[in-house]
């Protein structure tokens, strides 16, 4: 049976480091696709996503002294399928609800909820072995 490959897809937003050509350039060469950005919309940010709210959080009083100590914490922090499973799976319907709405909010959430969730994930779910 052959090795299951993954399709790559990018969500960013519209800031000059991540629509600079040598940045697309960089990730088409890769076989990135970049998802196509809706009119601008806070309920789609992706820095205001589940999954980057929590590792923003869970990372903002850690200090790594080198790349390696940063994988070994992504590593850690991976091992929540259930979280990731639930962020992930809600990303292309959320994505199809902003592109719907044309720019107009359809669901105000903060940030702060997102972190208090995420947290409460976090604590309850029991690593993957």
């Amino acid at each position: 049976m052959g090795q299951k490959t993954w399709q790559k897809i990018l969500l960013n937003d519209n800031a000059p480091s991540h629509t600079a050509k040598r940045v697309k350039d960089t990730l088409k060469s890769l076989g990135w696709d970049i998802l196509p950005k809706p009119p601008y919309s806070l309920d789609l940010a992706p820095s205001d996503y589940p999954l980057f709210a929590s590792m923003g959080s869970a990372y903002a009083e850690k200090f790594f002294r080198n790349f390696e100590e940063v994988g070994k914490w992504l590593d850690e922090f991976t091992k929540y399928k259930h979280f990731f499973w639930h962020s992930f799976h809600k990303l292309p319907e959320r994505w199809v609800k902003c592109v719907e709405a044309d720019g107009q909010y359809f669901e105000l959430k903060k940030l702060l909820f997102f972190e208090n969730s995420m947290k409460f994930y976090l604590s309850d779910l029991a690593p993957i072995s």
